[in-house]
């Protein structure tokens, strides 16, 4: 929940390429809305009620998965960071161009 204000930093940030943010968060519903609500959250996120696919199923909370568009996992991220720091919004752009 921490990392909240830096995701949408960085989705605001690309918000001119074709990038989408999917959050998706284990915690409850109600927990998740008032730390949204707290961190100025204007993306759509979304709290698991079932049991997540093998492959986005966390070790650890936070994790962050950076997914192209063919559905391929290209980055885990397992812990606190910065997501809007530049060299994170670099690779973003980067990944989109690729994609484009």
């Amino acid at each position: 929940k921490a990392e909240l204000p830096t995701i949408q930093a960085l989705a605001d940030a690309v918000a001119d390429t074709d990038v989408a943010f999917l959050p998706v968060a284990v915690e409850k519903r109600d927990d998740l809305a008032e730390a949204a609500a707290l961190a100025g959250l204007t993306m759509p996120y979304y709290v698991a009620t079932g049991k997540l696919p093998d492959a986005f199923r966390p070790r650890s909370i936070p994790t962050v998965y950076v997914v192209d568009r063919s559905g391929a996992i290209v980055m885990s991220h397992t812990g606190a960071t910065k997501w809007d720091d530049e060299t994170v919004v670099a690779y973003i752009r980067g990944l989109a161009a690729q994609a484009g």
